[in-house]
C-alpha cells in the first residue's frame, strides 16, 4: 500500500457539460477542422472516457443479445470501420437520423492507422452513448488494443500518460460479440474454439491477461483480425497474410452460424481500397462493411446496413455529397447550422437515461493508481508458436529437416487447436522443460509419432514426384530455401552437402526447388512475416 497513490478526482461533469461537447465537436472539429487534441481540455476528455468506462461496464457485457423481435421497434443500423473519419460519421448521422429515432451498432476501428490523432469521431461516439445509452453500441476493433496503438504511434500522439492510460482502460471494457436478431455482428472473423457461447461469457471486464486463458486469448484476437478465405480448404487456418489470427472459410462459417442459430455474419474489417459492401462468399452469408475513410483512402464509397428481422437487409450507401455538398462552402455553412439547430432541439426535448454521478471512486481512476500498466491481451503466432514447442516437447518439427522460418512459425499455429488450454503468465513460463512445469501444465503432445509419421509422409511424396502441386505439404525439405533464391548453374554440392541431400544432382534439386516454391506459394502471401517474442507479452 506505499505505492498506492489515491486516485485523482475526475474533473466535475454534467449534462450541459456533453451537449458543449456534441456541440463543439460539431462546430470546431467538423466545420473548422480544427482536432479536438487542440482545443479540448485534457481534464473533460479523461472524465469523458471515464464516464463512458462507468456506463458500459453498468449496461454492456462483452457478449450482447438482442432478440429478433426487438428489431420492429426502430431503425437499426450496423457501421463497419469508421477510421478516425467525422466526415462520413456526421453524414450517416445526418441521413439516417440521430438517435433515438435511429439505433447505431459500430465494429470498432474508431482510430486511423495512417493519422491517429483523428480522435474526434472516437469522442464524438462516447459522448452520444452517454447521451444516448440505449441506442448506441460500441464494439471493439483491432484498432483498439495496445499493440496496434503502439504500431500505428497512437501512444507518441496522444503525449499524456493519464489520458492514454484512460484510451486503453476504455478498449478493455468494449463489446466483442453482438447478436441481433438472425445477425452475429463483430470486427473481424470467428474463431476455432466458438464451439458455443462459453467462451464469451467468460470475459470479465476490463480484459486482463492473467485472467484468460490462452484460448480465451485466441478466440479473442479471432474475433478481432480473422478474415475469410473462400478458397481456404479446411475450416480454419493461420493467417497467411499477417503473423495474427485466423482465417475460415464458408463451410466454418456456417457451422458458427447454427451454433448461434444466425443467418448471417455482418463484420467491420475490410479492404479499405474497396467500395460499399462486400460479400465474402457465395451464400452471402458473410457481408463485410466499411463505413469510413482513413486520411490516406480519401475517395472511395462507403456503406452501412440496415438490419431488420427474419433476416432481412438492406445496403445502404453514405454520400457526403449529398449529405453536405462540401463542394459549396456557402451550402455546407447552411446545412451544418440547420442540423446543429435540430441536435440542439433534439437534446432539449429528450431525457437523459444516464446519470452523472460518478463517485469519488472512479473505476479507471482507481485503476492508473494503482500502476497498472496496458498489455497486449492478443496473441500473435510467435507466441503461439512458443507454446507449441513448449507442448511437443521433446520433439522438434525440425528433428529430420529445416523449415523456412516462415513455415515453421505457420506450422506450430496449425498444431495448436490440438492442444489443451491452460494459463499464461509471461514468457518466464517457457524457460523450464515441459516434465517440470506443474502449477499450469502443458498438454502432453497428442501426436507422439508425428515426426516419424511426417517424415515417412514428406519421403514418399517427393519419390513419386517433384513437380507435383497436389500434395499440400507446408515443410521445405532437406533446408531452408526462401522465395526467390536460385541455385547457381555450376555449382555443386561439396562435403556434408553431398551427404544432406543424399547426391542429388543440379537438375534434381532445381525440380525440388521448384516444388517446394509450388507449394509455398498458395500458402503464404509476401506480407507475411516472423514476429520476435517482445517483452510486451511479460506482464
Amino acid at each position: 500500500m506505499a505505492n498506492y497513490h489515491p486516485p485523482s478526482k475526475c474533473k466535475k461533469f454534467d449534462e450541459q457539460t456533453l451537449n458543449d461537447i456534441i456541440l463543439s465537436i460539431f462546430k470546431k472539429s467538423f466545420r473548422h477542422g480544427i482536432p479536438a487534441l487542440v482545443w479540448m481540455n485534457r481534464e473533460i476528455m479523461i472524465t469523458l472516457i471515464h464516464h463512458a468506462i462507468e456506463l458500459i461496464d453498468r449496461s454492456d457485457s462483452m457478449f450482447i443479445v438482442v432478440l429478433d423481435e426487438a428489431l420492429e421497434r426502430k431503425s437499426i443500423f450496423v457501421v463497419g470501420s469508421i477510421d478516425g473519419d467525422l466526415t462520413y460519421l456526421m453524414t450517416l448521422l445526418k441521413q439516417y437520423k440521430m438517435p433515438p429515432t435511429s439505433y447505431f451498432i459500430f465494429l470498432g476501428d474508431y482510430l486511423d492507422c495512417f493519422n491517429p490523432s483523428r480522435i474526434d469521431a472516437l469522442l464524438l461516439l462516447l459522448s452520444l452513448k452517454l447521451r444516448f445509452p440505449r441506442n448506441i453500441c460500441l464494439f471493439r476493433g483491432h484498432y483498439e488494443t495496445f499493440e496496434m496503438c503502439k504500431a500505428i504511434g497512437f501512444d507518441k500522439i496522444i503525449n499524456d500518460e493519464r489520458l492514454l492510460q484512460s484510451f486503453f482502460l476504455l478498449f478493455e471494457y468494449l463489446p466483442i460479440v453482438g447478436i441481433f436478431g438472425k445477425f452475429l455482428c463483430l470486427h473481424a472473423g470467428i474463431s476455432t474454439f466458438m464451439t458455443d457461447d462459453s467462451f464469451l461469457h467468460a470475459f470479465v471486464k476490463p480484459i486482463e491477461v492473467k485472467r484468460m486463458t490462452v484460448r480465451e486469448r485466441t478466440v479473442l484476437t479471432d474475433i478481432l483480425y480473422g478474415k475469410p478465405d473462400k478458397n481456404l480448404p479446411t475450416l480454419f487456418a493461420p493467417s497467411n497474410s499477417y503473423p495474427i489470427g485466423n482465417r475460415f472459410n464458408q463451410e466454418a462459417l456456417n457451422e458458427i452460424l447454427n451454433i448461434f442459430e444466425c443467418k448471417r455474419l455482418i463484420r467491420g474489417c475490410g479492404c479499405r481500397e474497396s467500395n460499399s459492401a462486400k460479400f465474402d462468399f457465395d451464400n452471402r452469408k458473410c457481408i463485410t462493411i466499411v463505413s469510413g475513410c482513413s486520411s490516406k483512402h480519401t475517395s472511395c464509397e462507403r456503406s452501412l446496413i440496415q438490419i431488420h428481422r427474419y433476416g432481412q437487409f438492406v445496403i445502404l450507401n453514405i454520400d457526403k455529397d449529398i449529405g453536405w455538398n462540401l463542394k459549396c462552402k456557402h451550402y455546407f455553412k447552411r446545412s451544418l447550422e440547420t442540423f446543429i439547430c435540430y441536435c440542439t432541439e433534439l437534446f432539449q426535448s429528450t431525457p437523459y437515461d444516464y446519470q452523472f454521478d460518478l463517485s469519488v471512486k472512479c473505476v479507471a481512476c482507481g485503476w492508473i493508481a494503482q500502476g497498472k500498466k496496458p498489455e497486449n491481451v492478443t496473441i500473435s503466432h510467435a507466441l503461439l508458436k512458443s507454446f507449441v514447442e513448449e507442448m511437443i516437447y521433446p520433439h522438434k518439427l525440425h528433428n529430420h529437416f529445416l523449415l523456412d522460418p516462415r513455415l515453421e512459425q505457420y506450422m506450430h499455429v496449425e498444431l495448436f487447436p490440438l492442444c489443451q488450454d491452460f494459463y499464461y503468465h509471461g514468457l518466464e513460463q517457457l524457460t523450464i522443460s515441459f516434465p517440470s512445469i506443474n502449477e499450469y501444465p502443458f498438454i502432453k503432445s497428442p501426436m507422439i509419432k508425428w515426426n516419424e509419421e511426417m517424415l515417412e509422409t514428406v519421403s514418399k511424396m517427393i519419390e513419386s514426384n517433384y513437380k507435383t502441386s497436389q500434395n499440400k505439404s507446408y515443410v521445405y525439405i532437406n533446408r531452408i530455401i526462401r522465395p526467390g533464391y536460385d541455385l547457381e548453374p555450376n555449382k555443386e554440392p561439396i562435403g556434408d552437402e553431398i551427404e544432406h541431400f543424399h547426391k542429388l544432382d543440379l537438375q534434381r534439386l532445381r525440380q525440388l526447388q521448384h516444388w517446394l516454391r509450388t507449394i509455398f506459394a498458395p500458402r503464404l502471401s509476401y506480407k507475411y512475416r516472423i514476429e520476435r517474442l517482445s517483452n510486451e507479452n511479460v506482464n
